[in-house]
Order: structure tokens, then C-alpha cells, then sequence
């Protein structure tokens, strides 16, 4: 999970890539040492050691301050980074007595839905970036094209495409002992294919 905290960059509006170069930055912080007591200034920066398959951004707000608009791009360009697309956001909607989340999930054919428990789900076709930007709380990047491939138990019958040489009037025996046990996964195959980044991204 990587934070990133809009107050930091120093603007009224910000995308989301904004934000985390500006988390990268170096910063300068006064620490206090543990055995003479005497505090120093200290020059610290994060990075990033090696891009994610799946990158999980927090955006940290203060209590009671203006909430920044952050706009959240489809794709995720930076430097050092392989090219990312957007899987989803969680909003939040404070209050005073905690709040309310709503969620934003890319869909198999590419489109945006948005979910609130309040109401079904519903497909939404502006601009992403223009959706709720001063509640953006958590956004997920999938690297682009990147898929879950999950070896599926076929049915009787069904071609294998794991192994096709596999004698399936044997029955389940003779596949079990082919590719290695039962692999305890229920889903259709035509599921798992139609399944969009972020479900994939929950399921590792």
C-alpha cells in the first residue's frame, strides 16, 4: 500500500500521478536522537524498489481541512513504472459518525461501475477523473493486459486445454493424477475470462 497526502504538493487540484511523484520527493524532517537527545535534520525520501503487478494507492486527508480534488487517471504513466491501468477506486464520504464508502470497478468490457449499497450499480460513462474527486480515498492500478490464468477442474466431456491427451472416460482420477490433485476451483471458464482486472487483482 502506497500513501500519498495532497496537502503536500501544495495545490488546489492534483492527479493522482502528481501525487505520488510528489511522495518520492525528498523531504526534510527533524528527528530527535534516542540516546543524546539532540534533535537534527534529516533528509529522507521513498521509493518504490520494484514495480507491482497490482499498485494499491492510499490517499490520506486531514480531519476537518478542505478536502483537495485528486483526479484519478486511466492510465498510470510514470517513470521507472511499466504502463498501468486503472482497476478501481473506493470513495469516501466523511461524516460524523464515520462516513460512507462507495466503490468504482472497471468492468469486462473495459466500462466503469459504480457500486453504493444504497442503490444497485450502475455503469457510469464520464470522465473517471471527474467522478467524486474530493472523496477519493483508495485507487488500484493492474498492469495493462496483465490476466489471472487459474487452471480450472473441466467437466466430463469438456475439452482440456491443460491436458488434452488426458483419457476422460477415465474419469476424475486419471486428471487429478495428470495435473497434480484437484485444484478446488468452482468458477466457470467463461467467468474467469470475462473477469475484470480488479476481481482478478482480489483473487491473488
Amino acid at each position: 500500500m502506497w500513501r500519498v497526502t495532497p496537502g503536500l504538493a501544495g495545490q488546489d487540484e492534483i492527479t493522482i500521478s502528481e501525487l505520488y511523484l510528489a511522495s518520492c520527493a525528498p523531504q526534510m524532517v527533524e528527528v530527535d536522537c534516542q540516546q543524546c537527545g539532540v534533535r537534527t535534520v534529516h533528509v529522507e525520501q521513498a521509493r518504490v524498489h520494484s514495480a507491482p503487478n497490482v499498485l494499491l494507492m492510499q490517499v490520506r486527508r486531514t480531519p476537518g481541512q478542505p478536502r483537495i480534488p485528486v483526479y484519478v487517471e486511466e492510465q498510470f504513466e510514470v517513470p521507472g513504472f511499466p504502463s498501468m491501468e486503472l482497476a478501481g477506486i473506493v470513495y469516501h464520504a466523511p461524516s460524523r459518525i464515520g462516513g460512507h464508502y462507495t466503490a468504482l470497478c472497471r468492468g469486462p468490457q473495459g466500462g466503469f461501475w459504480y457500486y453504493d449499497d444504497g442503490a444497485p450499480g450502475r455503469q457510469k460513462r464520464e470522465d473517471v477523473g471527474q467522478i467524486k474527486p474530493r472523496e477519493v480515498y483508495m485507487v488500484a492500478y493492474c498492469r495493462r493486459g496483465g490476466v489471472a490464468e487459474l487452471a480450472m477442474q473441466p467437466h466430463m466431456g469438456e475439452v482440456v486445454d491443460l491436458a488434452t491427451d488426458v483419457d476422460m472416460e477415465a474419469g476424475e482420477d486419471a486428471w487429478h493424477e495428470r495435473v497434480g490433485g484437484d485444484t478446488g476451483v468452482g468458477a466457470d471458464a467463461s467467468s474467469v475470462a470475462a473477469a475484470p482486472p480488479a476481481a482478478a487483482a482480489a483473487s491473488s
